[in-house]
């Protein structure tokens, strides 16, 4: 029926994915988020609690010294936050308000967990 039994296990999937592996962070120093680290998942895993959050990271170890990262905010969050800016100033990614992205080399991803752990 159109996926429906598809996206019903991913739903569960992520749910589950969420409560094992996520932690919470605080980004820039104020914003409540959530992140996991993991290279099976993306924004969709959060959506049965993004609205508890502002931001929500997903990191991807991709090699011995780089990762990426994506951050999300949830679309209509009015938040002064803007992911896209972020990441560019911070470690020199890009993209837009809701959703932006870099690659991180192993000092960057360690400054980035220090500053984002709560």
């Amino acid at each position: 029926e159109s996926g429906k039994l598809i996206c019903k296990y991913l739903e569960r999937t992520w749910k589950a994915a969420v409560k094992t592996y996520s932690f919470e962070i605080q980004v820039a120093g104020k914003f409540r988020g959530i992140a996991i680290m993991s290279t099976e998942f993306s924004s969709n895993t959060f959506n049965s609690v993004i609205e508890d959050y502002d931001v929500c990271c997903v990191v991807n170890r991709r090699g011995p010294n780089q990762y990426s990262c994506s951050l999300y905010v949830e679309p209509g969050k009015d938040i002064p936050f803007n992911a896209g800016e972020y990441l560019k100033e911070m470690y020199g990614g890009g993209g837009h308000k809701g959703a932006a992205g870099c690659v991180l080399t192993k000092e960057q991803f360690d400054r980035l967990t220090i500053d984002c752990m709560i």
